[in-house]
């Protein structure tokens, strides 16, 4: 019964809503196509398409409109909205979560963010700001992306020039900013700030590669030489080795199979470019979302933010500004008291 006057509540929820979005279902529909032809090469003109098909959609509110929006607050008060939006977040997760296993090395993540939080509360937050974001995460994706398909699918020669090129366009984008992340959390899974200077390309993968040996395969040891030769020398193919020489100034030329290199750049782009950002999505919907209640939050406030009052709507900024003060009040006092201690200086 609880089901049906459930559905019975959505559906009605979906008209009213349509009343006020009438354009939305051809949106849809628009949009739908615009992803099934997507060219990874044009990544900025996606979204911004995007970003238009949802504007044309955008009611330009009417005070006749207003009575559709109090019916809109009602229905959203709703108590059966709570556990309609706490199922979607478990598929939510269920989703994000098969997408993230698809590289084995996604739990060693989540232990190091564990491990990371255990010392200072929160602070894995950092992955999802810095990688899970699909605007800002979606032009560093695709800079490489064809590269690599090209690579596959090219022979000889060819395939090894797009191997090289997609080795820097990997690196540079994506990895060093993975790699930063990883550094990063290296230092707050042992209680301490990380230093403010990263390290230049090498030194940030030997030192991340020594203080993560306890997690094997988040770290390519071999990414740092490879992509200081991919970027500054000149590509020498070697043709009946099907291989490129590789060096830099702190080593000697050798031949590197483009098989195993086109299998290590394809391992960097997929913990760099995909599987870090599914972690920091199932990082926030699990912990933010799940365990801190903030879904819980959003769903009361939403009846509000269909008021017209602007008291309301003052009200509501404060109750989350506060709520998420109170969540982030612990890294907060870590870092404070870290700050405190420098500034104290050695004693004795």
């Amino acid at each position: 019964m609880k089901e049906k006057l459930s559905r019975d509540r959505a559906e009605e929820f979906v008209k009213e809503f349509i009343k006020l979005m009438p354009r939305l279902p051809k949106t849809l529909k628009r949009l739908a196509k615009k992803v099934e032809r997507f060219d990874p090469r044009a990544p900025t003109t996606f979204i911004a398409d995007i970003k238009a098909e949802f504007a044309k959609c955008t009611p330009q509110l009417e005070s006749s409109d207003q009575l559709v929006f109090h019916r809109l607050s009602t229905l959203l008060s709703d108590v059966l909205l709570k556990a309609e939006a706490q199922r979607t977040l478990k598929e939510l997760v269920k989703m994000t979560k098969s997408e993230a296993t698809k590289d084995p090395r996604y739990s060693l993540l989540l232990k190091l963010m564990n491990e990371a939080d255990k010392r200072v509360p929160l602070v894995s937050i950092v992955v999802f700001m810095r990688h899970g974001d699909l605007e800002k995460s979606l032009g560093p994706q695709c800079a490489p992306l064809d590269l690599i398909e090209q690579a596959e699918r090219a022979r000889g020669e060819s395939r090894a020039t797009e191997v090289v090129r997609a080795l820097s366009e990997t690196y540079e984008p994506l990895y060093r900013q993975y790699l930063i992340t990883i550094w990063g959390l290296s230092f707050f899974k042992e209680g301490k700030i990380p230093p403010v200077v990263v390290p230049s390309t090498g030194k940030l993968i030997q030192d991340t590669h020594e203080r993560l040996s306890d997690y094997p395969g988040l770290v390519e040891p071999k990414a740092g030489w490879m992509r200081n030769s991919a970027v500054h020398n000149p590509r020498q193919y070697i043709l009946d080795q099907d291989a490129v020489m590789m060096w830099d100034k702190n080593g000697d030329p050798r031949a590197v199979p483009v098989t195993d290199l086109l299998a290590i750049v394809k391992s960097m782009y997929q913990i760099s470019g995909v599987t870090i950002q599914r972690v920091g999505q199932l990082y926030m919907f699990r912990k933010l979302f799940g365990d801190m209640g903030l879904l819980d939050g959003l769903v009361e406030a939403l009846p509000m933010l269909f008021s017209a009052s602007e008291d309301e709507i003052q009200q509501l900024d404060e109750r989350f500004t506060a709520k998420a003060e109170e969540m982030l009040r612990p890294m907060s006092e870590f870092f404070g008291s870290q700050s405190s201690a420098s500034a104290a200086g050695p004693q004795g």
